[in-house]
C-alpha cells in the first residue's frame, strides 16, 4: 500500500473479526463538528460519510453475530428475542428448484 496522498483519507477499522479497510477523499472523512481533520470516524458525534460506514459496520456485527451473547441473531437463537428486529425469512422463500440430472 503506497503512502498517504493529499485529499485521500484511509481507515482500517477492526470489525467482524477482520479488518475493513477505506480509502476515501478526504471530505469523506469529515464531519461538520470537524471541518479541519478526520477526527475518529467511529464516534457518534462524527458526521461524515466515513463515520457513517464505520458506525453501520458496528450495528450489523452487534445486530447480525452469532458470537455476541447480545446480538439479535444470538438472541433469536435462543428464543429470548420478542420482538426481534431479525426475523426468520424461511416462510417467505420459494421452495428450492429441483436440481438438474447430469
Amino acid at each position: 500500500m503506497a503512502g498517504p496522498q493529499p485529499g485521500r483519507l484511509r481507515h482500517a477499522e477492526h470489525e467482524m473479526g477482520t479488518v475493513v479497510s477505506f480509502d476515501v477523499p478526504a471530505w469523506a472523512g469529515r464531519g461538520r463538528s470537524d471541518p479541519d481533520g478526520p477526527g475518529d470516524p467511529g464516534t457518534p458525534g462524527f458526521t461524515g460519510a466515513l463515520g457513517g460506514a464505520v458506525r453501520w459496520l458496528h450495528w450489523v456485527d452487534a445486530t447480525f453475530s452469532p458470537y455476541r451473547d447480545e446480538s439479535d441473531v444470538s438472541r433469536l437463537g435462543r428464543g429470548s428475542l420478542a420482538r426481534p428486529a431479525v426475523r426468520p425469512s424461511w416462510p417467505r422463500c420459494s421452495p428450492p428448484a429441483p436440481t438438474s440430472a447430469r
